[in-house]
């Protein structure tokens, strides 16, 4: 196995970040991770959709600047070619939070916290099917989840099914639906079925909720 936790030459990375300042810093610190074969710089997510003809593994984009529908949906249509996406965070307030209703195929970052050792291990926990998430983000997560109803310790703790666990379980760790059939040698009909009822049980409205809900509690 290479040092870096992947094999050699391993990652095809896009960077489509506005900011001069961010993309070229951040070029530098990717080019020195040797598992990255090769690196294609853009200052815009919207460019991507027309100029990018080749697959590629990660893309990394500023979570500030993924603002509008067609943005969003740019990024989207990177990750249903099978893209995953690590964002950069400056600052992060519950209104951002509220705009994250999936945490499949991604990963955080906090821009002050970029060197080489955390641009790393965030491409590989993104290429292993992880969820790179700062403690101070998921903080924040489990603050919003205090806040919207789930402060102190709940009357009626959720009774998941030992396979419901098992699920959440995958869920925390980021996997996708296919990922975690894969994983768990089930249909991925059956697993849709058991994250509808992992929701429903912990009363959460989306993954993301879920997950703070599970990080809490201890699920």
């Amino acid at each position: 196995m290479h040092p870096d936790g992947l094999g050699a030459r391993e990652l095809n990375v896009v960077i489509a970040v506005r900011s001069e300042v961010k993309r070229y810093g951040l070029e530098r610190i990717v080019r020195s991770v040797s598992s990255v074969r090769w690196l294609e710089m853009h200052d815009c997510p919207l460019d991507l959709a027309g100029t990018l003809d080749r697959p590629f593994d990660i893309l990394v984009v500023s979570f500030d600047e993924v603002v509008d529908a067609d943005a969003w949906a740019t990024v989207d249509a990177m990750r249903g070619r099978g893209a995953k996406v690590l964002y950069l965070l400056d600052e992060f307030g519950d209104d951002d939070i509220a705009r994250l209703d999936d945490l499949r195929d991604c990963g955080f970052l906090y821009v002050n916290d970029l060197d080489v050792d955390t641009v790393r291990g965030a491409l590989v926990q993104l290429r292993n099917g992880q969820t790179p998430l700062p403690a101070r983000l998921a903080q924040g997560l489990l603050a919003q989840a205090r806040g919207s109803g789930q402060a102190g310790p709940d009357p009626s703790p959720a009774k998941l099914t030992p396979r419901e666990r098992e699920v959440l379980a995958l869920l925390v760790e980021g996997l996708s639906n296919k990922q975690i059939a894969r994983r768990l040698v089930i249909s991925e009909h059956g697993v849709k079925r058991l994250v509808s009822n992992i929701l429903a049980k912990l009363n959460a409205p989306n993954r993301t909720q879920a997950v703070a809900r599970a990080l809490r509690e201890g699920l």
